[in-house]
């Protein structure tokens, strides 16, 4: 980087900036996303968003088109808190109408903050550790997806548990 650069209007450099990132453009969803969303909406399952991104981030998924998925899409500005609090994840489950123990959380971030997610009874999925995500809906919509059996042990590597009946999910990137 050049820490000489000037702008003759940084301001409306960083607005610019700024709105890029609610843009569609600027974004891209995974691969295999789009078919688990559709699964699990023919499935009638709620889903939430939960992000610590801002509130452009209902503008982002709009522009996604995937938007309509989601009951509900909540940020730390909604609850005062941010992932992996406890107290995020206890309002996606209110959101939901469910408890902690029925949600599935499916995500990208760190290890250290899976197994924090996963230390509230909540089942995790390291996004990162899947190949395809599409084959996700499989397992999640199962008849034989018992949270109570299918949970294991998290590992500082992957984590894949608890498959239950109200995902929340982080789902995009930046190209």
């Amino acid at each position: 980087t050049d820490s000489t650069a000037r702008f003759e209007d940084f301001q409306g450099f960083a607005k610019s900036l700024f709105e890029t990132y609610r843009s569609g453009d600027t974004w891209r969803l995974r691969p295999g996303i789009l078919p688990l969303l559709e699964a699990l909406e023919r499935e009638g399952r709620l889903i939430a968003v939960i992000s610590n991104f801002d509130h452009r981030l209902p503008d982002v998924l709009e522009a996604l088109k995937i938007k309509h998925f989601f009951t509900s899409i909540i940020l730390p500005c909604d609850v005062g808190s941010a992932k992996p609090d406890r107290a995020l994840c206890e309002h996606a489950a209110r959101s939901l109408g469910t408890d902690l123990e029925r949600l599935t959380y499916i995500g990208d971030d760190d290890a250290a903050r899976l197994k924090i997610v996963a230390g509230y009874g909540i089942g995790v999925i390291d996004l990162r550790a899947l190949e395809n995500p599409a084959e996700l809906a499989d397992q999640l919509l199962s008849p034989d997806n018992d949270p109570t059996t299918i949970r294991e042990s998290a590992t500082d590597e992957s984590i894949v548990q608890g498959m239950t009946s109200y995902p929340l999910l982080h789902l995009f990137s930046r190209p």
